[in-house]
């Protein structure tokens, strides 16, 4: 369903669904829920990862890509670094595309890649005090890794 209203939100990473430096998904009403992993030491990551996820998001509505198949493949290679990027996910061309608009934003942010990505490691390796957690679906059913 394509959302008629987006929300973007930035936590921090204990509040996010599972670990992961971007999520999304659409509530009962098509309400687009993104969220980041919040990145104090420069908010433009925090930004770029909300671009990518928006971008995953809209290709995979648009795609017929479900965001329970994209959970559920997340959840099933949480020993991956970036789930989206191995062979035989459900929206690896999705994340592919949302990937090429989120280098082409750093680079018109003047942020290099590299820091960015240093900056999320080091977000990720950082748990905080919230105990405010992001609520949206959760219970999909995990099948196995077969990889």
């Amino acid at each position: 369903m394509i959302p008629g209203q987006i929300v973007f939100k930035l936590v921090p990473l204990d509040a996010m669904r599972y670990p992961s430096a971007g999520d999304w998904w659409q509530e009962d009403d098509g309400t687009l829920i993104v969220t980041a992993v919040a990145t104090p030491e420069d908010p433009r990551s925090a930004l770029l990862v909300q671009l990518h996820e928006l971008h995953e998001a809209l290709f995979c509505i648009a795609a017929g890509v479900s965001e329970e198949d994209v959970t559920r493949w997340d959840l099933g290679h949480l020993d991956s670094e970036e789930p989206g990027e191995s062979i035989g996910a459900p929206y690896f061309e999705q994340h592919k595309a949302a990937l090429l608009l989120e280098k082409f934003a750093a680079m018109r942010m003047e942020l290099d890649w590299d820091d960015h990505e240093a900056i999320l490691a080091r977000a990720l390796s950082t748990k905080s005090q919230n105990t405010e957690a992001c609520t949206g679906p959760t219970d999909v059913s995990i099948p196995p890794a077969s990889e």
